[in-house]
């Protein structure tokens, strides 16, 4: 008969190799990650408000019963009211001309009758002169927003004129940032039904009556980026009830708030499948960025090829900050001190799609506007050399 033979592994045995296994894992290194605070900035005082509505004839026909413009213009700046120190209302044309009443009345008055009574120039009215006299009106302590169709009156010698507008803004811009370093620029895409008289450039056509069609506005807010952060906060762009499609900042470098750890293990990490793993919480609120250019991983930048920006997403519970940025960073990487940019994007492609050059057939562009990418171009250009939106810089040593 045959015998079963068992093997056994003395306990001696097994009780080294666990300590061996401990002691393995007890000397791979570990990697401190460390970071100077960076703190919110505080607002002295809430902002004054200062609200221009272009009052030219081409906004006429936002005016008519149902539309959309009416009803976002209103709720949108008497949402805004409730946090400003002051709201002050304007119509511009060739001048700036005060509102009198209260903001209370001030929907009933977004009609041709008033706009006509207000009075100024509404038959040729220059979109760069009356953003000149509005970003002169900004200050650290006020905000300015401009409502316009934002359409421009094209001369025969279109491409050089539209140049020349794209320089004029930048070179606006540009001149109020010697004083108001921080200046900040912010454009809403909106749409509204349109229902009333279309206005070609001189020589390119007669006046068209457009029936119940959607036409785009838009809304611009200039001020300090903590200024225009404060507001965004309080009243969310992107959630404008009536018509709100898209919008773009143009904003200088900011250190914004953030602080840096692990999962659960402080700011001690261990490595993970040859990485180590850091979880940055950071506010990018007062960048003015969208949140589809903040969740883009191409935006970020490392200095150190061993370390990359794996994901970012939005916090959606209530926090002091605005987004997780998970990074990861090779095992063997010798490096003491990382700082990971937050790059500024382009142009975006709606504004591109919205354009036209042509300031012709308005029935071939109903949903584009006249020289609107040169406005932007224009502001663009005037933060060329803020290639950085912000950065996040910490250190990291071996334990």
């Amino acid at each position: 008969m045959g015998r079963n033979i068992k093997f056994t592994v003395p306990l001696f045995h097994v009780i080294i190799t666990i300590i061996v296994c401990i002691l393995f894992v007890s000397c791979k290194e570990q990697l401190v990650v460390d970071s100077l605070p960076v703190y919110p900035t505080k607002l002295v005082q809430k902002p004054i408000l200062n609200v221009f509505i272009e009052n030219s004839g081409s906004m006429d026909g936002y005016m008519c019963d149902g539309s959309e413009f009416k009803d976002a213009v209103y709720s949108y700046v008497n949402n805004l009211n409730r946090y400003a120190d002051t709201t002050k209302l304007f119509f511009i044309n060739s001048n700036i001309i005060p509102y009198k009443n209260e903001l209370s009345g001030f929907v009933k008055d977004l009609n041709p009758q008033s706009f006509r009574k207000a009075g100024g120039n509404r038959s040729n009215s220059d979109i760069g002169e009356m953003l000149e006299k509005i970003i002169k009106n900004v200050s650290d302590t006020t905000v300015s927003v401009f409502i316009s169709d934002c359409i421009l009156d094209l001369p025969q010698n279109a491409m050089n004129f539209l140049n020349i507008k794209k320089e004029e803004i930048s070179n606006y811009i540009y001149n109020k940032r010697k004083s108001l370093p921080n200046l900040s620029v912010k454009i809403l895409k909106m749409q509204s039904k349109f229902n009333g008289m279309y206005y070609y450039s001189r020589g390119m056509g007669k006046p068209e009556r457009i029936i119940n069609k959607i036409r785009p506005y838009y809304i611009w807010l200039l001020g300090t980026n903590n200024n225009l952060s404060f507001f965004e906060n309080k009243v969310s762009s992107s959630e404008i009830e009536y018509g709100f499609i898209n919008e773009v900042a143009f904003s200088p470098y900011i250190a914004v708030p953030f602080e840096v750890s692990n999962k659960g293990q402080g700011k001690v990490l261990n490595a993970i499948n040859g990485k180590y793993e850091i979880l940055i919480k950071a506010d990018f609120r007062p960048t003015l960025s969208i949140n589809t250019d903040i969740e883009n991983i191409n935006n970020y930048q490392a200095y150190s090829p061993d370390v990359k920006v794996y994901e970012v997403r939005k916090i959606t519970a209530e926090s002091l900050y605005s987004h997780y940025i998970k990074v990861l960073i090779e095992e063997e990487t010798r490096v003491r001190e990382e700082n990971i940019r937050f790059k500024t994007s382009g142009i975006p492609q709606w504004v591109i799609e919205t354009n036209d050059t042509s300031g012709c057939d308005i029935k071939k562009n109903m949903n584009k506007t006249t020289g609107i990418l040169s406005l932007i171009e224009g502001v663009a250009d005037a933060y060329k050399e803020e290639t950085i939106n912000t950065n996040f810089k910490f250190s990291l040593k071996r334990n």
